[in-house]
């Protein structure tokens, strides 16, 4: 009975984690993020994507819409989500969370087939709590079900029996569709499953169900291949980094025009040398501490925050060290599996970090990390200050969690990430739009991303249905993206600020020559100017604020807002 109460305690924990505050944290929405919600809303609306010329069954012939080249199975995961309903955050990330919740339930039942319940339950909390777990599974990017289907294919390779084995191949296909990243480590995954499991776990009798799953593995990656080639030949393929990519030729040449000429010069400076090293390099960069325990990257956006808490390296390091000195073969399939997860980013002809590659890296470490916390219970179990020191490394931790909690929760909706600014945006014109109309102005926003705030106005507004589908689709097709008297176009400095229209101006153009009084939206977390707006008829005439005041979380529930509250939050008077 305690263990029950003990693992429901834990999958309460996480399911919180997920779901709390869902509505609100992240209060904006990624890029990625935008293409598989629209898409997946024109699909219910039309059929189609938001352009009209896509067959999204197609999809799974790796046949993409138009411009775009995201992952195949998103578009279908979120389609119950946000198609029937308003568009909301909630809506969008509710995918997410539910497949980051059943993530956790994984990590436990695999845990406790591999190393027994003890550990399982610790694994099981670890992974409620991980930072990358929690940010990640509270949106509606593809790492959450490439993660959650992996993870499934393993763990039903290690308990289906006989010809029930072949029940994973949906699955496995479900894996491979789930992220286009993890698609480089689908075979090598899929092979490495089906040694350890006929190796390893010494279930060798089930060889031809095996080798059929490895055959049908091999038969999608290289129908993968042809199709890709076929039906898209700027595919993402040029971004995989081999021995021949330019990047490599190119610091190749570079190392020789900086080196004097000599006989072991094509020796060590070539192709395959350089390849090797920047392999090493990247290797390095993935598993420094300051990438995986202090700041993370620019995807994961803490900034302040690592993937991991620091407190989980003395727990990595205890549990490789376990695991090499009790049960060395397990050891090395963990690595294998450990330095397969990173081929995405290693392959990737990019050298900075980008979590999103490395997703399928966290549960296997979490699960070490999680041996390395049942050894410290296990030694402290021989000591008389056992459940001082329990709670005292058990305090430091729940400690490391809260101040996390505190960053994402409290510090983290301030920093404007995923462009927070359109959301404002959008709600300014939707209150604009109906006043402006009646005093007989035209609304017009010039941004260098004219098409990008035009999509995320259609999601933030609410106001892609069925009735206009046609119409947004014939203005992207036109390039002429506007909605009811208001016109999304590009950059210019030298437009003449016409009195009988508004004007909302991206900071990110260049500054207009003529300067007149303006309103702005700010940064949320310094003030700073996102966007001015130019004869304003709803806002100016309320007592506003000169840069943004302390804000609370019910602040971003801006949909919500009514005029006199959401101007008086958001909208800001520069003298």
């Amino acid at each position: 009975m305690k263990k029950k109460l003990l693992i429901l305690s834990i999958f309460l924990l996480a399911f919180t984690l997920r779901f709390l505050w869902l509505n609100v944290v992240p209060n904006a929405i990624g890029g990625d993020e935008l293409t598989y919600v629209i898409t997946s809303k024109a699909i219910y609306l039309t059929g189609s994507d938001i352009s009209g010329t896509w067959n999204p069954l197609s999809a799974f012939l790796f046949n993409y819409p138009p411009a775009e080249k995201q992952a195949e199975l998103m578009y279908f995961l979120l389609l119950p989500f946000v198609g029937p309903f308003p568009f909301s955050i909630l809506n969008v990330h509710l995918v997410g969370a539910i497949l980051s919740f059943l993530t956790v339930v994984l990590i436990f039942l695999i845990t406790k087939k591999l190393f027994g319940e003890k550990v399982a339950f610790i694994a099981a909390f670890l992974a409620s709590v991980n930072p990358w777990f929690i940010f990640i599974g509270r949106t509606a990017y593809e790492m959450n079900p490439a993660v959650f289907f992996y993870l499934l294919f393993f763990y039903l390779i290690l308990v289906l029996k006989n010809w029930k084995i072949l029940l994973v191949i949906p699955v496995l296909l479900l894996a491979f569709y789930s992220y286009i990243a993890t698609k480089l480590l689908f075979l090598p995954f899929v092979a490495l499953t089906l040694i350890f499991a006929f190796y390893y776990l010494g279930l060798k009798k089930f060889k031809k169900q095996y080798l059929l799953v490895l055959g049908f593995s091999i038969v999608t990656v290289i129908a993968f291949v042809f199709l890709l080639k076929l039906n898209s030949p700027s595919s993402r393929m040029s971004e995989i980094l081999t021995p021949f990519s330019p990047i490599v030729a190119e610091s190749v040449m570079s190392s020789r025009k900086t080196s004097i000429n000599s006989p072991i010069l094509s020796l060590v400076e070539n192709k395959l040398t350089v390849f090797s090293k920047i392999v090493v390099s990247k290797t390095t960069n993935i598993f420094s501490f300051d990438y995986l325990f202090a700041h993370g990257d620019n995807f994961f956006s803490l900034y302040n925050h690592g993937l991991f808490y620091s407190l989980d390296l003395i727990l990595l390091i205890l549990g490789l060290f376990t695991l090499w000195s009790k049960k060395k073969r397990l050891f090395a399939y963990l690595i294998g599996f450990i330095l397969i997860s990173i081929t995405p980013q290693i392959f990737f002809a990019d050298f900075k970090n980008f979590t999103p590659h490395i997703a399928l890296l966290f549960p296997f470490l979490i699960i070490i990390a999680a041996l390395g916390a049942g050894e410290i219970i296990s030694l402290l179990k021989k000591s008389r200050f056992f459940y001082l020191g329990v709670l005292l490394f058990l305090g430091i931790y729940l400690f490391s969690v809260v101040n996390f909690l505190n960053i994402y929760f409290f510090q983290f909706p301030l920093k404007g990430h995923m462009d927070f600014s359109l959301r404002v945006m959008s709600k300014y014109l939707v209150l604009a739009e109906p006043i402006a109309k009646k005093d007989g102005m035209e609304i017009v926003v010039l941004s260098p991303r004219n098409s990008d705030l035009y999509k995320k106005f259609l999601f933030y507004g609410n106001i892609y249905n069925k009735e206009n589908a046609a119409l947004v689709s014939k203005n992207l097709k036109d390039k002429n993206p506007n909605y009811n008297g208001i016109e999304f176009i590009a950059c210019n400095s030298e437009i003449d600020l016409n009195d009988k229209k508004l004007y909302v101006y991206n900071a990110e153009c260049k500054p207009l020559d003529k300067r007149g009084e303006k309103l702005i939206i700010s940064r949320p977390s310094d003030g700073g100017e996102q966007f001015s707006i130019y004869n304003d008829s709803i806002c100016s005439k309320f007592d506003l604020d000169k840069f943004p005041l302390n804000a609370n979380l019910s602040d971003f529930k801006i949909e919500q807002m009514n005029l006199d509250k959401f101007c008086k939050t958001f909208i800001f008077k520069q003298e």
